[in-house]
């Protein structure tokens, strides 16, 4: 196995690790916005299982309050762009 691919296991499992271990809910999505991660503790908040959020199409917004809605818009279009 060579260096670098045994360096991405090990940063992979150490991210995993820290994810599964934060005290709060966490959501991650990819750059097509398709949730990809989902916390234990960010489906309790939201009343629904991991695999439901998942499985089902997730629009980012549905997850932030209406006053923070253009603020998080305009960080999505700036990291996007």
């Amino acid at each position: 196995m060579a260096q670098r691919e045994l360096h991405d296991i090990i940063d992979t499992i150490s991210l995993t690790t820290h994810l599964k271990n934060m005290p709060f809910g966490v959501l991650l999505w990819n750059e097509n916005m398709s949730l990809v991660y989902c916390s234990e503790e960010a489906a309790e908040m939201f009343e629904y299982t991991t695999e439901e959020l998942l499985e089902k199409p997730t629009n980012l917004l549905q997850f932030v309050h209406d006053d923070d809605a253009p603020g998080v818009n305009a960080l999505i279009t700036d990291i996007t762009s």
